[in-house]
């Protein structure tokens, strides 16, 4: 319906929407108790640390208040990018992308990029803010907070300790080994001038030792134990009279046969003069069997005629170290990890709102533009859209958030039995609707009997977005649908379309977490290609796989199991 030239209004200008939303900034940046004056009676909203929608003017004033109260200072906003939208004449919306600098030391919060939106009204009092939202994940938010300051400032402390202990502990190593390498020398020099004094009498080797706080010992040139300190012979768990026994035994018998070929190879370049003087790490076996992680500096002495005679060694306990580097090398991994899953969920939240919220703003510029254009039947229906849509992104954003939990290890997977069709039909009149949008065909084939054993929430979800992707690639005319039946003691759903297809090198990078590809629908339709992830993640949850089949202007199969 075409809208009447001397009915049109016109919409606020970029520059205007703009200094709406940076007046919002200012003010809550400055933490102006003036902003409070700005939301509008009819309100809603939520907050990056909260889990619940506010609908309450007071309380969101309560909450911002609680905000200005625990960060008095100024904040510092830096600004990404900023994208203003006029929905009516009276209505326009803000979506700004910055990161927020705390007036604390803060390596954490102030990496993450913040995504604000707010929507404001033009009410008789000038214009209101009706919705605010912000997204940035304040997991480490406490009772009480608004902002993670507790846990920041915690977390910042305990980096700060550890810098200082592991420098104290470093310094310590260094003069340790300063210390010790000066004396190695000392030893080497008094031991070149003593050799053949030094090859007669094991005693003053002995005296020499025990004075080391390292392992000390020697071997023959065919790898046999000649002499062994004190502290070497406790590190391996003998006692001080039990050195004797090792005398004459082979080096390999205390190496882990894992390293054999290589402490070998090394003996045999240091003999031959190919291997200097360097540090070897080995897997070590103790008395009792155990296993201990060491390092051992080796050199090679010589008899009074320049021919190599034996070999010296300089052996320390490094377990401690090895753990520690394997922990934080574990640490770092999941750090990687959880930034990985942190980033694939907020693409599957742009993906997956996307297209409600567009449905929303078509059906909202309608009524604003051609309210009075419009039948009574018409706005009704229109209405009733809305709300649907609305309904239906909540509940989508309660099942990401659920979905986040899940991956964090804070949601347990909940399976009951259902009517599985009963259960999905609100899910399958939704996509229904959608594919006759675009003039595709859509039937399922599910006996009102079946009965399994899942979660709703995620069945529903796997579900909308399966269709969902089918109506994307697949043009007008062409079919889908939807099947369920029993085999082999669970139910297999299976989504088929009459679709573009997919190529047979695409299939296997479709599950992949760093693939952000996607193809645009045969409608020019847009999307992140990360919603197959979801449903992936969703069905192992359910002890199934995702299995697709698909064939170039034929069409794809998505099928999966779900307990019965």
């Amino acid at each position: 319906m075409k809208k009447k030239n001397n009915e049109i209004k016109s919409l606020p200008d970029e520059e205007t929407i703009r200094r709406l939303f940076e007046e919002y900034i200012k003010m809550y940046a400055g933490r102006d108790d003036l902003l409070t004056t700005y939301f509008s009676d009819n309100f809603s909203g939520f907050t990056g640390g909260g889990d619940f929608l506010v609908k309450d003017k007071e309380e969101w004033i309560a909450i911002t208040r609680q905000d200005f109260d625990q960060v008095k200072e100024s904040l510092r906003i830096e600004m990404k990018d900023l994208s203003c939208q006029a929905l009516a004449d009276n209505i326009v919306v803000t979506t700004g992308f910055f990161k927020i600098h705390l007036p604390i030391k803060d390596h954490i919060l102030s990496r993450e990029t913040a995504r604000l939106v707010l929507i404001f009204r033009n009410e008789p009092e000038g214009w209101k803010i009706v919705h605010s939202s912000i997204s940035i994940p304040y997991y480490l938010v406490r009772d009480g907070e608004v902002y993670p300051m507790q846990e920041l400032s915690d977390r910042n402390q305990y980096l700060e300790n550890m810098v200082e202990e592991r420098t104290l502990q470093l310094s310590e190593v260094n003069e340790k080994l300063q210390k010790t390498n000066e004396e190695l020398n000392n030893e080497i020099k008094k031991h070149t001038q003593a050799r053949e004094e030094l090859e007669t009498s094991s005693h003053k080797w002995e005296a020499l030792i025990t004075a080391s706080p390292d392992g000390i010992g020697m071997l023959s040139l065919d790898g046999k134990m000649l002499l062994m300190s004190v502290q070497l012979a406790k590190m391996y768990g003998y006692n001080s009279e039990e050195r004797d026994e090792i005398v004459g035994r082979p080096s390999l018998d205390f190496i882990d046969p894992s390293d054999h070929k290589r402490l070998t190879e090394n003996m045999y370049q240091l003999i031959e003069g190919k291997r200097g003087n360097q540090l070897s790490e080995y897997l070590a076996i103790r008395k009792d069997g155990t296993r201990f992680h060491i390092d051992i500096n080796t050199t090679l002495l010589f008899d009074s005629t320049g021919k190599p005679s034996s070999i010296l060694f300089v052996e320390r306990d490094i377990t401690e170290r090895k753990i520690a580097e394997e922990e934080n090398i574990k640490k770092n991994l999941e750090l990687a990890e959880l930034n990985a899953t942190k980033d694939k969920f907020f693409s599957i939240i742009a993906h997956d709102l996307k297209s409600p919220f567009q449905g929303l703003i078509s059906y909202s510029q309608i009524l604003s533009s051609q309210f009075s254009d419009l039948s009574e039947e018409e706005k009704i229906s229109f209405i009733g859209s809305i709300e649907a849509l609305s309904q239906s992104a909540y509940k989508l954003l309660e099942n990401l958030l659920d979905w986040s939990r899940l991956q964090t290890g804070q949601m347990i997977y909940n399976p009951e039995p259902f009517n599985l069709l009963v259960e999905l039909y609100p899910t399958i009149a939704l996509v229904k609707q959608t594919a006759l949008n675009k003039k595709i065909k859509f039937n399922y084939t599910i006996d009102n009997t079946i009965v399994v054993n899942a979660d709703i929430n995620m069945l529903s979800t796997i579900i909308r977005n399966l269709i969902s992707n089918a109506i994307k690639f697949t043009k007008p005319g062409g079919n889908i649908i939807l099947s369920a039946k029993e085999l082999d003691g669970k139910i297999e759903l299976s989504v088929i379309d009459t679709g573009i297809g997919i190529e047979k090198e695409s299939l296997d990078k479709l599950f992949l977490i760093g693939n952000k590809e996607s193809r645009t629908g045969t409608a020019n339709e847009s999307g992140t290609g990360l919603g197959l992830l979801l449903c992936k993640e969703m069905i192992a949850k359910h002890g199934g796989e995702l299995k697709v089949e698909s064939e170039i202007n034929k069409g794809t199969t998505f099928s999966f199991t779900i307990p019965s």
